[in-house]
């Protein structure tokens, strides 16, 4: 873990002893150590373990919704290439018999909404 993440690079730290420069999440750990004593410094570095461990659990739910989200996008893509494709045969199909019965269009037609509603 590092400290940079909560604190900066290169932060001042004012103890009784005079200023200290933490770089490093040891460094912090040290200072309160010499000033506070054992016990703090485990609860300090308890609770900076928690943050870090926070922290990654975030970074990786970020991805895994972004990747959720990737794959519903790309579902419906697929789902408009297919209605894009049974469309274009419906059209075609009416091209190539212009005395098509207006049912069988309808009928066709109506097989659009149940698609979608099967992915969705």
């Amino acid at each position: 873990m590092r400290i940079d993440v909560f604190l900066g690079e290169g932060h001042i730290v004012s103890t009784p002893n005079g200023n200290r420069t933490v770089h490093t999440d040891d460094d912090l750990l040290d200072i309160i150590n010499e000033n506070c004593g054992y016990e703090v410094q485990k609860l300090v570095d308890s609770l900076l373990e928690d943050l870090c461990n926070e922290q990654e659990y975030e970074r990786e739910r970020a991805h895994t919704d972004a990747d959720s989200f990737e794959a519903a996008c790309e579902e419906y893509r697929n789902m408009l290439c297919e209605v894009q494709e049974f469309i274009e045969k419906i059209l075609k199909d009416m091209d190539d018999h212009p005395r098509m019965r207006k049912d069988t269009i309808y009928n066709e037609l109506r097989r659009i909404p149940r698609k979608i509603n099967a992915i969705l």
